[in-house]
């Protein structure tokens, strides 16, 4: 199957990444199919990396062979197709952990909506520090500049495809706010006494 090139989007994505020094692992996909030419994607991945001004670093990128149809990974083509333990053992390596600080004030950066007919917009996003309560007062911090004054009502931690309730969630945690009416993407979920965005 010939490479047709990655979206806009995604040349706009990655162009950013490269641009924050972050360092890309491929993974390439769907070489089970008989018309699957590994070798050749790859070096059109290469290539498009150099087009868009990757430095050194992450042209020294990870790649994975991977099938997501029959549930396989591995580093090299010549490995045996088992399970996706290399994927998952390669991000562990080669990605670092949220930075992410306890003791310091709340601050959640909203980065999704989602909403239920009967408790409105919810809120998703990652805790980048301190934590959050079912119950707690909290200050959203707009991308307009204005600051509200709101309750959280419920709280949710992502447990696989689903969502559990929670009485709180932490730094490093992607959790789901209820009981903030016009939240919207962008925004800080913060804490109202010290209410600083996140960066």
């Amino acid at each position: 199957m010939p490479f047709e090139g990655p979206m806009p989007q995604t040349r706009f994505v990655l162009k950013k990444a490269f641009q924050y020094h972050l360092k890309p692992i491929v993974v390439i996909n769907k070489i089970d199919r008989a018309d699957a030419r590994p070798v050749e994607v790859l070096n059109e991945v290469f290539d498009l990396f150099c087009e868009l001004d990757a430095g050194d670093d992450a042209l020294e990128f990870p790649v994975i062979y991977a099938s997501g149809r029959a549930g396989f990974a591995k580093l090299n083509m010549e490995d045996p197709d088992v399970d996706c333990r290399p994927l998952m053992e390669t991000i562990v390596k080669h990605i670092k952990g949220p930075i992410a600080d306890l003791e310091r004030p709340l601050q959640m950066q909203v980065t999704n909506i989602d909403y239920n007919e009967y408790v409105g917009r919810i809120g998703i996003g990652r805790v980048f520090n301190g934590l959050i309560n079912r119950g707690q007062k909290v200050a959203l911090l707009k991308r307009n500049g204005k600051t509200e004054s709101h309750e959280v009502v419920e709280l949710y931690l992502f447990a696989g495809l689903g969502r559990d309730k929670t009485a709180m969630a932490e730094a490093g945690d992607i959790c789901a706010v209820v009981g903030i009416e016009d939240v919207d993407i962008g925004d800080t979920i913060a804490d109202p006494a010290f209410p600083s965005r996140c960066r």
